[in-house]
C-alpha cells in the first residue's frame, strides 16, 4: 500500500461524481472552501441525504488515522463551479 498523498482536487456543477476508486486507503481529507455544501459517501453515490456525509461550506472531512477506508468514494455538490480540495494517502 502506498502513503504518497494525492491530490484529488477539483469542482463540482451541480453533480455525483466518484472521487476515488482506489482499493485501499490509510486517509482521506476534503475541504469545502467558499460558499455551498457537499456530500460524501463510501461505496455508493453520494448526495444530500441520508447515508452521506455533509461537508458544510468552509468545512474540513479528516478520515480516523486508525481506519483503512476500501472502495469508491464519491463526492456530491448542489451548485455550480463548486470547488473542493481533496488528498487521500
Amino acid at each position: 500500500m502506498t502513503t504518497a498523498q494525492i491530490d484529488l482536487s477539483g469542482t463540482l456543477t451541480n453533480e455525483a461524481k466518484v472521487l476515488s476508486d482506489r482499493g485501499e486507503r490509510r486517509g482521506l481529507m476534503v475541504h469545502k472552501p467558499g460558499s455551498g455544501d457537499l456530500w460524501i459517501k463510501a461505496g455508493g453515490t453520494a448526495s444530500a441525504a441520508a447515508g452521506s456525509i455533509k461537508i458544510p461550506a468552509g468545512g474540513t472531512f479528516w478520515s480516523a488515522s486508525h481506519l483503512n477506508i476500501w472502495g469508491t468514494i464519491s463526492i456530491f455538490g448542489a451548485g455550480t463551479a463548486m470547488p473542493y480540495t481533496a488528498w487521500e494517502w
